[in-house]
């Protein structure tokens, strides 16, 4: 069995520092749980990235409603 992988989901700067402290080997990063998770803002991606050494998975979703937005796709979403 290889090395267990602990992803913690990042909703801000904060929580990203915090499960780096904690073992986090890679981050999900996020906003707004509440509604199932959105894109973040990129200088927030940014400066995770640069504070905080470990692989991110940023999440890519522009609505709450799980539809597509539009034929924008996630080219679209990545420029945000």
């Amino acid at each position: 069995m290889g090395p267990i992988e602990l992803e913690i989901i990042a909703c801000s700067i904060h929580d990203a520092k915090e499960a780096y402290r904690g073992g986090a080997s890679r981050l999900e990063v996020t906003v707004q749980l509440d509604q199932g998770g959105l894109s973040p803002p990129l200088e927030m991606v940014r400066e995770i990235a640069r504070v905080v050494p470990l692989p991110l998975r940023v999440m890519l979703r522009d609505r709450p409603d799980y539809l597509s937005g539009g034929g924008s796709g996630p080219e679209a979403l990545a420029r945000k």
